[in-house]
């Protein structure tokens, strides 16, 4: 029936959102432990943190469009979470950074599909619109 296949739609909206937010989250938690870290082991604290705002502030700029669920924020945070993907392989083929490169090379992938996901569901089943 068509309530049946809406809520199905429903859940996969919803699944496809919290998936988004779970690799955004994931990215920004992952550049703060690692700035952490890095101030732990004797770098230097502001450049850290200069660093950290450079890898940051380009993702913080979107939450607020993430809350609104407007559809033209997670297509551009689609486009911005390739921008990610690339240097997280370089670091990959580090090979004193490998896991780190592989972990965020998996998180810009789990947020692209998602933002992908979310997006065609929005369009196809909520008329742009999403208020769940």
């Amino acid at each position: 029936s068509s309530m049946e296949s809406h809520g199905k739609a429903t859940h996969r909206i919803r699944y496809s959102r919290l998936l988004v937010l779970i690799a955004f989250y994931g990215l920004i938690l992952t550049f703060s432990v690692k700035t952490m870290m890095a101030v732990a082991t004797g770098s230097n604290p502001a450049a850290a943190v200069a660093v950290w705002v450079f890898q940051t502030a380009p993702l913080l700029i979107f939450i607020p469009g993430l809350y609104a669920r407007h559809l033209r924020t997670y297509a551009w945070l689609s486009f911005v979470s390739l921008l990610y993907f690339i240097p997280s392989v370089l670091t990959a083929f580090r090979p004193d950074a490998l896991y780190y490169g592989l972990w965020l090379s998996l998180l810009c992938t789990l947020l692209f599909s998602g933002l992908v996901a979310y997006i065609h569901l929005a369009r196809k089943y909520a008329g742009g619109t999403l208020q769940n």
